[in-house]
């Protein structure tokens, strides 16, 4: 591997993973702060707050992973255009074309994790999210009991009353 292809590489690849850590915090913040509500409010049990958003950090995946790419690729050649490195690249006798090529050990391997993402990983992760909302639907909610008042079960067939 020569020292520009190396260079290039680690630059544009630690520009893109820059830019999906920021993408991924915010928004996996985003639905922990929306999950947070709905559990404070009574609608949503903490336990299952780790796993949807993980299986929501893996559904965002194969829409982030190539903005994030996309961005970074931005971000590393608007750097090496504004510190006159292009034009140092350029004068040693290298093309767009074999910039093109570099980029391009960055760009297949991605597209083939995203690949691996939209075909197997999402659909079994949201097919894992289908089965824990069933669970949530079907299951009664100990927590929802309070005591001192008569509570009638979700599917309207039992009422509950807690003494203490």
């Amino acid at each position: 591997m020569k020292i520009l292809e190396k260079y290039l590489l680690k630059e544009i690849l630690g520009s893109s993973l820059s830019v999906l850590l920021i993408f991924m915090v915010i928004l996996s913040s985003n639905t922990m702060l929306r999950l947070i509500e709905e559990a404070s409010v009574g609608t949503f049990p903490t336990y299952l707050l780790f796993p949807i958003i993980s299986v929501k950090i893996t559904q965002y995946s194969i829409y982030i992973i190539p903005i994030s790419l996309f961005f970074g690729i931005i971000i590393s050649l608007g750097r090496f255009y504004n510190n006159n490195e292009m034009a140092v690249i350029s004068t040693s006798g290298q093309s767009i074309m074999d910039i093109a090529k570099i980029i391009s050990k960055i760009v297949v391997p991605s597209a083939l994790i995203v690949a691996l993402f939209s075909l197997y990983i999402t659909p079994s992760a949201t097919e894992y999210r289908y089965k824990l909302e069933h669970r949530l639907n079907s299951e009664e909610r100990i927590e929802e009991i309070k005591p001192g008042r008569f509570t009638s079960s979700q599917n309207g067939e039992a009422t509950f009353f807690v003494e203490s």
